[in-house]
């Protein structure tokens, strides 16, 4: 049983690595903390020159997983490449991929943001998307939008510029406005 899983695992990785390189238009989706990891590894991998992230607290059920770390890792000492975190509250434990992303905010304070959403915000995100939640933009043309957090379950993109173009307005109006997060 655990060698199918990971068998399914290995050809989802390929298969979504093969569509972030070649940049396709494909609508795919995904479910689960391993899918999850595997699609922000290469939204993070494949950008060019920035990332935005909604999320709760950049949660290491999925960011602790090797493709991610990794991926974010290079981000943060291998690139010129700029991220802004919106975070949905306050977290009460700091996760151990929000600190790397706090401590690339010390050195690079200028490719680096990270803000605590506002109520205004939270409040326009449910009403506007309902039951999407949590989400992950790449330049003008990637996605990951989680239409079920609690379950990591996801719809993808990776060339898709009108839709990432209203989510990409929506984020930067609200972090604009959001306080600044300091741990």
């Amino acid at each position: 049983m655990k060698e199918s899983k990971t068998m399914e695992i290995e050809k989802y990785q390929e298969a979504v690595e093969h569509i972030a390189e070649n940049h396709k238009n494909v609508f795919f989706e995904n479910r689960g903390s391993d899918h999850a990891s595997i699609v922000l590894a290469n939204l993070i991998r494949h950008s060019k020159e920035e990332v935005k992230i909604f999320t709760e607290k950049l949660d290491d059920v999925v960011f602790s997983l090797a493709a991610c770390e990794d991926s974010l890792e290079d981000f943060i000492n291998k690139s010129e490449k700029k991220m802004q975190v919106l975070l949905e509250k306050q977290p009460e434990v700091m996760s151990s991929a929000l600190k790397k992303v706090m401590d690339a905010k010390k050195k690079y304070p200028s490719r680096f943001q990270i803000k605590i959403a506002t109520q205004e915000c939270l409040d326009a995100m449910h009403e506007t998307f309902e039951g999407m939640g949590h989400f992950a933009l790449a330049d003008n043309s990637s996605y990951r939008i989680e239409v079920d957090c609690k379950n990591f379950k996801a719809i993808c993109n990776f060339n898709d510029p009108k839709l990432v173009s209203g989510f990409s307005k929506l984020f930067s109006h609200f972090f604009n406005k959001a306080p600044i997060y300091s741990a």
